[in-house]
């Protein structure tokens, strides 16, 4: 037997059954505090990348932006997914990173840098992990 009763009058619910009871749905309405429900993490959708290629036309430069908590050129939001790169890290017992930062599509590079938040950056170091970028071309 399940019973439900709310805190005003004439809110109860029974429903007995003996092997079988019909899903219970119960409709109830938000107060003012608790929480809302409007974020849950588990639900947000993540970028397909660990990493961003950002170029700049004016200076030529090419910049590999690992994701983090921040958001990209797009205005998206990175969702945190430095944590997904360091797990894939780990559970590969990967050691060394490439950062292809030799060319973009079919534009002239000048220069080129490597963004790595201090997440990765301080796992990265905690597992003896090195990285490398390409040589420029």
């Amino acid at each position: 037997m399940v019973t439900i009763t709310g805190e005003e009058e004439g809110q109860l619910i029974i429903k007995e059954s003996l092997e079988y009871s019909p899903t219970l749905k119960i409709l109830v309405l938000q107060s003012g505090d608790e929480y809302d429900g409007s974020y849950d993490p588990a639900l947000e959708i993540l970028p397909s990348e660990d990493f961003e290629l950002i170029y700049n036309r004016d200076t030529q430069e090419l910049i590999y932006r690992f994701r983090s908590d921040q958001v990209d050129e797009d205005d998206n939001r990175d969702n945190r997914v430095d944590q997904r790169l360091i797990s894939r890290l780990i559970q590969n017992n990967a050691y060394i990173y490439t950062a292809d930062v030799s060319h973009f599509e079919s534009r002239a590079v000048k220069s080129r840098k490597v963004i790595i938040p201090y997440t990765i950056a301080e796992a990265l170091m905690n597992i003896r992990f090195s990285s490398k970028s390409m040589p420029e071309i």
